[in-house]
């Protein structure tokens, strides 16, 4: 038994980096990789791997883990600032569409609870995916990025309530109508205990962990959260990822909440991969010869009808036409929750073969046809609906210019890697304003991670630094040190302020000259900076006076640096 089990990881493993590997070739969503692992691997395919219990509870510890991560997500503040988009738009769109996917289903013959869990998957869709081809495309910001990562909130939001469905069919009364609103009262009791018991209570506990300085005994603690928790909600008759949704959602009010992110990632991404291959090993290949009809029109009736239903809710709102179109193109396909409901239907009894197996097929499909749709919504909104072309840097100006058409006297960030983030962190302490540009999506990711005020977008577009108000800002901090580019942007922002204060980062002492004459206020040296702090420090320590370390420090500078005159800083 170790032997053959050892063999099973193995092949799981090594089918997964071979179709991880291919579609990351093919610029396709890392989950369909694992997809595919499943479906080469499995009982369907070449049947070096069976669907074992082992294999099952690894599997739901994934999804475990994602609900944690999904949680810490979720903090009141994220969802309270996003209020329209999420609650508003969010809100209406998994209802229609699961409404009109309910009804459709139980006119086909489903029973209702069944009819329910097929609604709510199919209005998911894969919010990895599209914020990540988002961010690439650099269409977060614009109009429709907005309100599409707000509906994308709420469908994760939602899985909660249709997870409840599916656990209350282990208790005696298996209601439909009373498994969705449990989920939205279970959302409602963790809002209130956050915001009254569980904020101060699990600092309280992480903070005292946090003295005792082991990033062990932090990483043990958040798995016995997560893992805890969610074995307690199996036990009270919930699915364990509930639980862990809802202690995630409470860690997520506390200062450790990145922390705790990093540390559950390595097994988040391990046991959710492994989940989705479970899913793959359960999709029948030969519905795809012998069935072909039906899941073809699964996944075609399932993005355009979700489509059509996103249409709507623009319409709702009064959303501009180019704005609803894309937006419904863009969230027209399915999602990793939509598998994740369906293949927990079908695992657990709800769902029949016959019925589970074209869903899982169909929205297979559409995940697959997802990259297309996101990547050529401007062209096929043109095409479509006749809507005007657009750029993602038009619609970050017009976002900008809402945005900050109030504001003034505040600082432009130019560049959030790791000198940027300090700078903002130092920002945000004395309650200075600033707006913060990046054009890389890691530094990006890693900055908002952070809590950063920052956009995704290139500052060398110069109708991008007008909107973010540059005619009335103090400051301008650049943590890149192109001569060129600074030259350039320098030029513009003193056109439109000729009082604004530039000062700038530099990495490479040959860069020192050319920086001294763009008119730049000052130039900070990157190691000169680190090495003139650091000789302070010691002549403090050393017991001379502040003003005798500030002279020794200011004449050091000045010999190191003499083409700096006037420019440098530190």
């Amino acid at each position: 038994m170790p032997e053959h089990l050892a063999f099973e990881t193995l092949v799981l493993v090594a089918a997964s980096a071979v179709g991880v590997w291919v579609c990351a070739q093919l610029r396709l969503p890392v989950v369909l990789g694992y997809l595919l692992a499943g479906l080469s691997v499995g009982p369907h395919g070449a049947h070096l791997v069976g669907d074992t219990p082992g294999v099952r509870f690894l599997a739901e510890l994934g999804v475990v883990f994602l609900m944690f991560s999904i949680g810490l997500d979720f903090s009141l503040s994220t969802l309270w600032g996003a209020r329209r988009s999420v609650f508003g738009a969010g809100a209406l769109q998994v209802a229609l569409t699961t409404a009109a996917v309910t009804a459709a289903s139980v006119f086909a013959g489903l029973k209702v609870d069944q009819a329910v869990l097929v609604g709510g998957a199919v209005s998911m869709s894969s919010t990895a995916l599209t914020l990540k081809q988002l961010g690439d495309q650099g269409e977060l910001f614009t109009h429709h990025g907005r309100w599409v990562v707000g509906i994308l909130l709420f469908q994760d939001l939602a899985t909660l309530p249709f997870l409840v469905l599916l656990g209350l069919r282990a208790v005696p009364t298996p209601v439909v109508g009373w498994g969705i609103v449990s989920g939205f009262a279970l959302v409602a009791i963790v809002v209130l205990f956050v915001a009254f018991f569980g904020r101060p209570l699990l600092h309280r506990l992480l903070g005292n962990v946090a003295r005792m300085r082991s990033n062990e005994l932090m990483l043990l603690t958040a798995l016995l959260l997560a893992l805890g928790t969610g074995f307690a909600a199996r036990a009270l008759g919930f699915s364990a990822p509930i639980g862990a949704f809802l202690v995630g959602m409470v860690l997520g009010e506390t200062d450790f909440r990145h922390q705790i992110e990093d540390d559950v990632r390595p097994f988040r991404e391990l046991l959710l991969g492994l989940f989705f291959v479970t899913v793959g090993m359960t999709i029948d290949t030969g519905l795809f010869v012998t069935a072909w009809p039906q899941v073809f029109g699964c996944a075609l009736l399932f993005t355009l009808g979700k489509a059509i239903l996103v249409g709507m809710v623009g319409a709702m709102f009064r959303w501009p036409r180019g704005v609803t179109v894309r937006s419904a193109l863009i969230l027209a396909h399915g999602g990793e929750f939509g598998l994740l409901l369906l293949s927990q239907g079908f695992q657990g009894g709800l769902l029949p073969t016959e019925v589970a197996q074209p869903l899982l097929g169909g929205l297979l499909l559409s995940m697959g046809a997802a990259p297309f749709f996101i990547g050529r919504h401007d062209f096929l909104a043109r095409r479509l609906a006749r809507v005007r072309p657009t750029t993602a840097e038009a619609e970050q100006v017009a976002w900008l210019e809402s945005e900050h058409e109030r504001v003034e006297g505040h600082v432009l960030l130019l560049g959030c890697g790791r000198v940027g983030r300090q700078v903002a962190a130092v920002l945000e302490a004395a309650g200075v304003p600033y707006v913060a540009f990046e054009s890389d999506p890691a530094r990006f990711q890693e900055a908002k991670r952070q809590g950063h005020k920052v956009i995704l977008a290139d500052a060398s577009r110069l109708r991008l630094l007008d909107a973010a108000g540059v005619a009335r800002c103090r400051l301008i901090v650049f943590t890149f040190s192109y001569p060129r580019l600074v030259e350039r942007i320098v030029h513009h922002a003193r056109a439109r302020n000729p009082e604004i204060a530039v000062i700038v980062s530099a990495k490479e002492e040959a860069e020192l000259p050319h920086l001294a004459q763009t008119g730049v206020t000052a130039v900070f040296p990157e190691n000169l900076a680190v090495g003139l702090a650091l000789g302070n420090q010691a002549l403090l320590l050393l017991g001379r006076s502040y003003e005798e370390a500030a002279r020794v420090v200011s004449e050091l500078r000045a010999l190191l640096n003499p083409e700096l005159a006037g420019h440098i800083g530190v």
